[in-house]
């Protein structure tokens, strides 16, 4: 919880100092945006290029207000790098099969009450009732390959598959990575230790997500 908070409230990590932060921070910010825009935008083919450059300008105004202008050398290299990653969401196989979807939902927010009194909040990038199952789709902006994400990514999947079961009523669950901008996607492999995970993180000396890291002496 502490180093959630620090990489995604604050925005400031201990370890990074004397060392430049923008790189990471940079990053979350344009992961925010990518999620906002393909929230938003219409995956239909000829509605794609139309709408976009607007959606995208709306979502950086939402969440980057240190963007560089649009007409900077700067601001236009930003922004293809967005669009890069959104394009190439849409036309990626694993988005375009669960998309089209009936009653497929976009960044839908969940929060989920286990047994223990943990509540659990989240939200389904893309997921989707497929018969008796339901499928979800997690999408990442790394550079780094989706069967290395898919390995570090294992928690969030049993949080997620958890989640989704108990809300839907459905027994089987699965999650999927998507990788951008190349497109690929994996299917991750729910951690089996949740249980043991949340009670270390319920425990009394179990760092806090709501008090800042002690100063060193």
């Amino acid at each position: 919880p502490a180093q959630w908070r620090r990489t995604y409230v604050t925005r400031f990590d201990p370890a990074l100092v004397g060392k430049s932060g923008a790189k990471s921070g940079r990053a979350i910010v344009a992961g925010q945006v990518v999620h906002d825009v393909l929230e938003r935008v219409d995956v239909r083919e000829e509605a794609r290029e139309l709408d976009l450059d607007l959606i995208l300008e709306q979502a950086i105004g939402r969440w980057d207000e240190d963007a560089p202008e649009p007409e900077s050398d700067a601001g236009r290299a930003y922004r293809a790098f967005l669009r890069e990653r959104v394009q190439a969401a849409a036309v990626a196989p694993a988005w375009k099969a669960l998309v089209s979807m009936p009653g497929a939902a976009r960044e839908l927010a969940f929060m989920h009450l286990r047994a223990d009194g943990t509540a659990v909040n989240g939200a389904f990038d893309l997921i989707a009732r497929d018969g008796e199952a339901v499928r979800i789709l997690d999408l990442k902006t790394s550079a780094t390959a989706v069967a290395t994400l898919a390995e570090r990514y294992r928690v969030q999947a049993a949080v997620y598959t958890e989640a989704a079961r108990a809300i839907t009523g459905a027994r089987d669950c699965a999650f999927t990575l998507l990788g951008l901008p190349a497109g690929e996607s994996a299917s991750v492999t729910p951690a089996s230790d949740l249980d043991a995970l949340i009670a270390r993180l319920r425990a009394p000396d179990a760092p806090s997500a709501h008090r800042p890291p002690s100063s060193p002496p």
